[in-house]
């Protein structure tokens, strides 16, 4: 907890921010994201006008960005996926260790993404991607917060609406297969952007829950066993059998 007269002068003085340089800024606030409960740092933030200060752009249609409890949500989730009765534990809390600050910066930023197109040649052209840009984040976290806020998006609209349609084999390849690098972390920010979270029990009827579980099966037990198989016909057969040139 922050001491009255300091945090007051964080009040005060929090504008100079900006004249710190902007790697540095980054940098701090990655390290901070990446404890275990970063939630009541990032409030802090808030409280005192610091993150209006780095992240100006959460602030221009509501007082108070949707993304702090956004945050508080999946840092929860991700200490506690067993409640939600997700399976394969292990692997699942796993993806969501990896990367867990850009995860996280990912959650904060999130509200941004609403109105952004996603376009891998100009990744920077988006809300996301030019508000990192300022803080001279790398190509490799842009472009990794950008598709973990795609999948949540994706799974939320109507080729995928996870509170109500029952996806079939063939829709759950093909959002797999578009989102299969950031699909764990894109699940968990859909999932946690809600007002409230399930309790354990009301998560064995929850719709968004059953379906996140079905996606989970198709990924772990069908897709990835599937994709690590070799081939049974590649091109070089074919040009061996065939006598074929490439």
């Amino acid at each position: 907890k922050i001491e009255n007269d300091t945090f007051n002068k964080i009040k005060t003085l929090g504008a100079k921010i900006n004249h710190v340089a902007t790697e540095r800024i980054l940098s701090e606030l990655k390290i901070l994201l990446s404890a275990p409960e970063a939630s009541p740092s990032i409030e802090a933030m808030h409280n005192s006008g610091m993150l209006k200060h780095i992240f100006p752009d959460l602030y221009k249609t509501n007082k108070t960005p949707s993304s702090l409890k956004l945050l508080n949500h999946l840092e929860f989730l991700a200490s506690n996926p067993k409640q939600i009765k997700f399976k394969p534990l292990t692997e699942i809390k796993k993806a969501l260790s990896n990367k867990t600050e850009i995860i996280k910066l990912g959650s904060i930023l999130y509200p941004l993404s609403k109105t952004s197109k996603i376009n891998k040649r100009t990744v920077q052209k988006t809300k996301i991607g030019k508000v990192l840009s300022i803080l001279h984040a790398s190509n490799a976290d842009i472009n990794y917060i950008d598709a973990i806020t795609s999948c949540a998006n994706s799974a939320s609209n109507k080729s995928l609406d996870l509170l109500k349609n029952k996806p079939n084999q063939i829709e759950l390849y093909k959002f797999v297969d578009k989102h299969e690098p950031s699909l764990i972390s894109g699940l968990f920010l859909n999932f946690a952007n809600r007002e409230n979270l399930p309790t354990e029990k009301e998560s064995k009827t929850d719709p968004t829950a059953q379906v996140m579980q079905k996606i989970f099966n198709f990924y772990y037990k069908i897709y990835l066993p599937a994709k690590s198989k070799k081939p049974l016909l590649n091109g070089n057969d074919i040009q061996k059998e065939l006598k074929i040139k490439p």
